[in-house]
């Protein structure tokens, strides 16, 4: 546990561009190896066995904040498709009012418990997906203090959580603004008063480290795709990874594969995948949750808090939050972006075996 910080957006210097191209981090500083010679076959692997099986392992979709079941289907059946056994966690658009309302995340942590009871019996330990919020949530169910009364401590029973786009450090400081969260627990006495009105908060006290969810991996990936800039005033039309924040100025960057710079994804040489309004709507998102609007992100959450210390981290040029309107600006379920991030969905082990055996072959 620790004391909660704040996000580094602030003060943040320019650096250069960084390559157009997916980029595989540690957030220790440290250049990891191209995970993927043998991260990509084990993958593969695993898609040749068929759908039917499952023989990828189970798989759990934790949608984001106003965003429903249906909205990740497609992304379920794509992974089904590639072996995967994948599931969505239930939610509908009306469960968010609670939230709204000063609720906290234990209905959600219910149903996601009890999918992952049942994914667990049929596979073993399992890889959570968090899109947005569903990241941080996600760390409620792996820790072991107790939440709203549940101690769920499911760290046992999941080998990966990834995170797309997850505002892990967050401010909350909406324009609309939110309603307070009503917590309860002894153990709370020793946190600041501030989390027992957050569970983001929470989250970020008793768990702000991947090293504190046990031995869960723990990847956080996000889209690098838009500098925030108001309609009036002085700022960079570029994108954000011809002009990147400062946080990602403290990663050392290996490409783990490429994005067609002339595909219209809003990259240095391509067709501009995004209007002056859209920056305007990029600022204001990243203002509210991190301070500060010009820095890059996938257009909702911005680069810099969207990692966990001590993960593992995978910046994607050109990815947004959402889907949009057009096959020219993916999002993170988008499938040939979901081909950047579907091997980890493999455990450390059976990828060590399946490339083992590979390479025998």
């Amino acid at each position: 546990m620790a004391t909660l910080r704040a996000p580094n957006c602030a003060a943040a210097p320019r650096r250069q561009a960084a390559p157009a191209a997916a980029h595989r981090t540690t957030s220790r500083g440290a250049a990891s190896s191209r995970p993927s010679a043998n991260l990509r076959r084990a993958a593969t692997a695993a898609a040749a066995n068929g759908s039917s099986s499952g023989s990828g392992g189970g798989v759990i979709l934790l949608p984001g904040f106003l965003f429903t079941t249906r909205q990740y289907q497609g992304l379920a059946a794509d992974l089904s498709s590639k072996g995967f056994d994948a599931a969505v966690v239930p939610v509908s658009l009306s469960d968010w009012w609670y939230i709204l309302r000063g609720g906290s995340f234990e209905w959600y942590l219910s149903r996601l418990d009890a999918l992952l009871a049942d994914m667990h019996a049929k596979h073993g330990r399992v890889a959570l997906v968090g899109h947005s919020a569903g990241g941080w949530v996600a760390r409620l169910l792996l820790g072991t203090e107790p939440y709203q009364g549940v101690r769920y401590g499911r760290s046992g029973r999941v080998h990966t959580l990834l995170t797309l786009g997850t505002p892990h450090q967050s401010i909350e400081d909406y324009p609309f603004g939110r309603a307070e969260e009503k917590l309860v627990g002894a153990h709370l006495a020793r946190a600041p008063l501030e989390v027992a009105g957050s569970s983001l908060k929470f989250a970020n006290y008793f768990y702000p480290t991947a090293e504190s969810l046990a031995d869960v991996r723990v990847v956080c990936a996000c889209g690098d795709t838009i500098r925030g800039r108001p309609l009036l005033g002085r700022g960079s039309s570029s994108s954000s990874s011809e002009d990147p924040d400062a946080y990602t100025s403290t990663l050392s960057y290996a490409s783990v594969g490429s994005l067609d710079e002339g595909s219209g994804w809003g990259r240095a040489g391509g067709s501009k995948a995004y209007t002056r309004y859209d920056q305007q709507l990029a600022f204001n998102s990243y203002k509210a949750v991190c301070g500060r609007g010009d820095v890059g992100g996938d257009f909702v959450t911005p680069l810099c808090i969207s990692q966990l210390p001590g993960a593992e981290s995978l910046i994607l040029p050109g990815v947004w939050h959402f889907p949009r309107w057009s096959s020219a600006q993916p999002w993170y379920g988008s499938p040939q972006i979901t081909e950047l991030w579907q091997p980890y969905l493999l455990e450390p082990h059976a990828q060590a075996h399946t490339a083992a055996g590979q390479s025998a072959a």
